[in-house]
C-alpha cells in the first residue's frame, strides 16, 4: 500500500476491543480442536456452536462500536451477526454430523461473504477492510472445504474449522494489538504514523 493511500485510510483505533475478543474466541476454539483427540458428535456440535456464538457476539460488539454514517457497514455486520447466531442455535440443538456440517458451512459462508463484501467495498477508506478481506477469505474457504470432509469423524471436521479459527485468531490478535498501540500513541507523533 503506498503512502498516499495509507494517509487517506480511516484508522481503526476504536475497533481493537471487538477484534481482540474475536481473536481470543477463535484461538481458544482452535486450541480446543487441536488438543481434544477424540471428540464425540455432541462435543463437536457444542464446541462448533459455541464458536459461532462467540464469533456472532464479537461481530455484534464490532457493529456497536462503529460510529459511521455508512449504513452498509452496520447492515452487513447485522446480517453476519444474525446469520451466525441463528446457525449456532441449529448447531447447538441438533447433534448430528450433517447438521453440524450444514450449520458450520452456512455460518462460515455467511460470515466470509459479508466480510469479503465489507473489505472489498471499503478497502480504500478503512484500515479494517484489509482484515475483513483476510478473515472473509479464510471463512469462505473453510465453508467451501468443510462439506468435503463430512464423511470423516468429528476430529477432522473440527480440524478444518479449528485451522481456519487459528489463522483468523492470530491475524486478528496482531491487528487488535496494532490498533490498540495506534490508539495509545499521541496524535501526530511518529509512533502513530508508523
Amino acid at each position: 500500500m503506498d503512502a498516499e493511500l495509507k494517509g487517506k485510510l480511516e484508522p481503526a483505533t476504536g475497533m481493537w476491543k471487538p477484534l481482540l475478543y474475536r481473536a481470543l474466541v477463535a484461538l481458544v476454539f482452535g486450541l480446543v480442536t487441536v488438543f481434544w483427540q477424540n471428540p464425540s458428535t455432541t462435543v463437536m456440535s457444542v464446541a462448533g456452536g459455541l464458536y459461532l456464538v462467540g464469533t456472532a457476539f464479537a461481530v455484534l460488539l464490532l457493529d456497536l462500536s462503529f460510529s459511521t454514517s455508512d449504513g452498509r457497514i452496520k447492515r452487513t455486520l447485522r446480517v453476519e451477526h444474525l446469520g451466525l447466531l441463528a446457525l449456532s442455535v441449529f448447531a447447538l440443538s441438533v447433534h448430528q454430523t450433517w447438521a453440524f456440517v450444514a450449520a458450520a458451512s452456512a455460518g462460515l459462508g455467511i460470515a466470509g461473504l459479508c466480510e469479503l463484501y465489507l473489505g472489498w467495498t471499503h478497502r480504500r477508506r478503512l484500515v479494517l477492510a484489509r482484515d475483513w478481506l483476510l478473515t472473509g477469505a479464510v471463512n469462505t474457504a473453510a465453508a467451501v472445504i468443510l462439506p468435503f470432509f463430512a464423511t470423516l469423524e468429528a476430529h477432522a471436521l473440527l480440524g478444518v474449522i479449528g485451522g481456519s479459527a487459528i489463522i483468523i485468531g492470530v491475524m486478528l490478535l496482531l491487528a487488535a494489538l496494532t490498533y490498540r498501540h495506534e490508539a495509545s500513541a499521541p496524535a501526530g507523533s511518529a509512533e502513530a504514523v508508523n
